[in-house]
């Protein structure tokens, strides 16, 4: 339960650090064009460490799920959702570059992480 938390403290520090930086990158792609700045480690390591802390906590929802499908089916979309924040550690391409592999693993995070994560609220 401490990765919100930790990832709202985090992109907050990264974010007000980096804010000279995200003025020239673009707003728009925050706080993911956090990670291509001076301090774009600490947000590497944020969604890291964000991604991880859900994994642990979608693993012990899924453990005491007991028999109900649904409580299963909602465990299971939230550590589907908490690798695709890990995967979101992998950098972000700059707007307008080209695309390349750690960028499109990024977009496949963002994915991964989004769309099973409302769900997951839907079920659980």
């Amino acid at each position: 339960m401490a990765g919100p938390f930790a990832f709202l403290i985090g992109v907050v520090f990264v974010s007000w650090s980096e804010r000279d930086f995200m003025a020239e990158l673009g707003w728009d792609q925050w706080p993911s064009g956090t990670a291509l700045g001076p301090h774009g480690w600490a947000t590497v390591v944020i969604f890291l460490l964000t991604g991880l802390c859900q994994l642990a906590f979608a693993v012990t929802l899924l453990a005491h799920a007991g028999s109900r499908k649904v409580r299963k089916l909602g465990a299971g979309l939230l550590l589907l959702s908490g690798l695709g924040m890990s995967v979101l550690a992998f950098k972000t391409d700059p707007e307008g570059a080209d695309q390349t592999w750690h960028g499109l693993l990024h977009v496949i995070g963002y994915t991964t992480f989004f769309f099973p994560l409302l769900l997951a609220y839907v079920f659980l």
